[in-house]
């Protein structure tokens, strides 16, 4: 495939998946979520920590989640930045309720988190 051709795969439709059907599939692969802290620049995990919960390793004492405020922040403001980003660019934002991944590298996927705002005229 020529660059810049690839049109992404649909892992799943994720509007009917409960939430432990939805975290088993994003186990799966790497998101988007996930790259800040395979580089070492997330506030929010460690390296370790990803690595465990992608094979389901329970840790040998679990930390105490000093980050829930801002992680249940972010996903407080989920429709927000979307309105926001639309309002700013002029591109229209709408819900997809799909899982994605690439056709080459099966295991990058693409999912928002519950909401799943993604997207403009372009996808």
């Amino acid at each position: 495939m020529p660059r810049g051709t690839y049109k992404p795969e649909v892992v799943v439709e994720t509007d009917k998946l409960t939430e432990e059907e939805w975290l088993e599939y994003r186990h799966g692969g790497i998101g988007g979520s996930d790259v800040s802290i395979i580089f070492g620049v997330s506030h929010f995990r460690t390296c370790r920590e990803l690595y465990y919960d992608k094979l389901k390793i329970k840790p040998y004492r679990e930390e105490e989640d000093t980050t829930w405020l801002q992680k249940k922040m972010g996903h407080v403001l989920e429709e927000l930045v979307a309105e926001v980003f639309a309002k700013k660019t002029g591109l229209k934002v709408y819900e997809v309720k799909k899982m994605f991944c690439h056709p080459l590298y099966p295991y990058m996927r693409a999912a928002g988190n519950t909401g799943n705002f993604a997207g403009t005229e372009m996808l």
